[in-house]
């Protein structure tokens, strides 16, 4: 935690100076595209994952393409959709286009249910967001639709994320448990000690 905290405060330090008010010109459009190539390679990865391949080492049935965690691969996935699709949709620039279909199979293709109840949000930001000028209104909301659409399909025909969705897979019914006794054992710690916490390692 102590190594990790300063890249996040250094990340957002850079995000702001990078795209914040006082960006320069051409930032935007210069961060989607490299945006866009990290969400290819990702995607590209997750693909040969699914296909059965394992390029790079894992012990876990649900490997997270770069990303090394499948829930954090769908976290990505699905927090890039959506800067990706409102690009696509305004400008209809290809790199968005690009990175808007590769963030979305890396969202079906994380199986993680949590960022596909995700990409529903992000849909009703971007159809409400988009759809604020009355002319466009109607053809936001269907563009946003047929690609909520066409991504649900896409979750249903591959199995593996069917079966997460459907509660079919051992593993769908063992992280909800867990995730339920996380929590427990988090209130109960807290409750303890809500002031100082149980120093390093007191979770584990």
């Amino acid at each position: 935690g102590i190594f990790v905290l300063p890249v996040y405060v250094a990340c957002a330090v850079a995000g702001a100076r990078l795209l914040g008010p006082d960006r320069r010109r051409g930032a935007i459009p210069w961060w989607l595209r490299c945006l866009a190539a990290a969400a290819i390679a990702i995607a590209i990865e997750a693909l040969l994952e699914t296909a059965g391949l394992r390029p790079l080492a894992s012990d876990v049935a649900r490997p997270g393409s770069l990303l090394g965690n499948a829930s954090d691969e769908g976290a990505i996935g699905v927090l890039m959709l959506g800067p990706f699709a409102g690009a696509a949709i305004v400008a209809r620039d290809r790199w968005c286009m690009a990175g808007a279909v590769a963030s979305a199979a890396v969202v079906v293709m994380s199986a993680s249910r949590g960022t596909l109840v995700g990409v529903i949000a992000v849909a009703a930001v971007l159809a409400v967001a988009l759809g604020r000028a009355a002319a466009r209104r109607r053809a936001s909301v269907l563009v946003v639709g047929a690609g909520l659409a066409t991504l649900a399909a896409a979750a249903f025909a591959l199995p593996f994320t069917r079966s997460r969705i459907l509660g079919s897979s051992p593993l769908a019914a063992t992280t909800v448990s867990g995730r339920g006794l996380l929590w427990q054992e988090t209130a109960r710690l807290v409750g303890g000690r809500w002031a100082l916490g149980v120093g390093p390692s007191g979770f584990l």
